[in-house]
């Protein structure tokens, strides 16, 4: 669970109860840090958000940009990134169902602040709304691998966009998942989007 690149910081919003979250970057850990006062008791939902950029595949390998400034382009994407974290205050979690309404979006279909180790997370991925169902749900816990893309837990969702979770340490827990769209616009083809879900777990 470590940072790869600090984003484009004018392409990144964060937010708590509808207000914006100022950060700043810690090119250390390639992070943005900020500092929120939590308001009420209950599940605090933190949300960020990196806006759409285009990648394209050249022949010198994937990078920011499209045909307009491009050359060699094979394909290009737009590539948008969503994240929400629940965090119990005051020992309460009430409001963990919240749903943001953002794109794409994980829902816990039970309360992900009163699992501990050997329960199972059954959570429903929505696109604009509606069930959808990515290639892959991925799940992994702070401290389980320095590796790039290891995940503590793999599964491929059911029915209604739907999977299940299996907890298997405590810690701080991350659910990922990536969908793409067919989707034509102004400079791009498909439409990638990537959600991860975070809470911790006692």
């Amino acid at each position: 669970m470590k940072s790869e690149e600090l984003e484009n910081p004018d392409n990144v919003k964060f937010s708590y109860g509808g207000a914006d979250i100022p950060v700043k970057a810690n090119s250390a850990f390639k992070t943005y840090d900020g500092t929120v006062t939590l308001k009420k008791s209950g599940a605090a939902l933190l949300l960020a958000h990196r806006l759409g950029e285009v990648w394209s595949n050249t022949p010198k390998g994937i990078v920011k940009g499209d045909r307009s400034t491009l050359k060699g382009v094979v394909w290009s994407k737009k590539y948008e990134k969503f994240c929400k974290t629940l965090i119990p205050v005051d020992g309460k979690s009430d409001g963990w169902d919240t749903k943001t309404g953002d794109l794409l979006e994980i829902v816990p279909l039970e309360n992900p602040l009163a699992l501990k180790t050997g329960d199972t997370l059954n959570v429903q991925i929505l696109y604009q709304g509606k069930p959808a169902s990515p290639a892959a749900v991925t799940a992994t816990y702070d401290g389980f691998s320095d590796s790039p893309n290891a995940y503590a837990y793999f599964t491929e969702p059911y029915g209604e966009g739907e999977a299940d979770i299996k907890i298997s340490a405590p810690g701080f827990w991350m659910i990922r998942v990536e969908y793409t769209v067919d989707e034509k616009g102004a400079n791009y083809e498909q439409h990638v989007l990537r959600l991860v879900l975070a809470f911790p777990v006692r």
